[in-house]
């Protein structure tokens, strides 16, 4: 899917590389949902080497989702004609706080 991703950025389709990373997303958070993370006691070399490997991928292309969205927006028009640029920045620091939560407590 990442490597979709690239592709399809390299070819400027930002409506197809917000879906394709919209579902990447998706994938992770199914994958830190079922696997139960940070619920059970594993061994270290686990949580080392799956755990937060997964956890760290799982931010980039959190912040790389919001990017996203900001550049299909910012190709509609929207960039400074719904909102400022400062709100714009305010409304995404918002939305990864709340995919942090999400994060956090499941």
């Amino acid at each position: 899917m990442n490597a979709l991703w690239v592709i399809i950025w390299l070819y400027e389709i930002t409506w197809l590389s917000l879906i394709t990373i919209l579902l990447l997303l998706f994938s992770l958070v199914k994958i830190v949902l079922n696997t139960d993370m940070d619920r059970w006691d594993a061994p270290l070399r686990y949580i080392a080497l799956r755990w937060r490997l997964i956890c760290i991928y799982s931010g980039w292309i959190t912040i790389a989702t919001i990017a996203n969205v900001s550049a299909y927006l910012a190709k509609l028009g929207w960039a400074g004609a719904i909102m400022s640029e400062a709100a714009r920045i305010s409304a995404m620091i918002i939305v990864a706080a709340a995919l942090k939560l999400i994060y956090d407590h499941h």
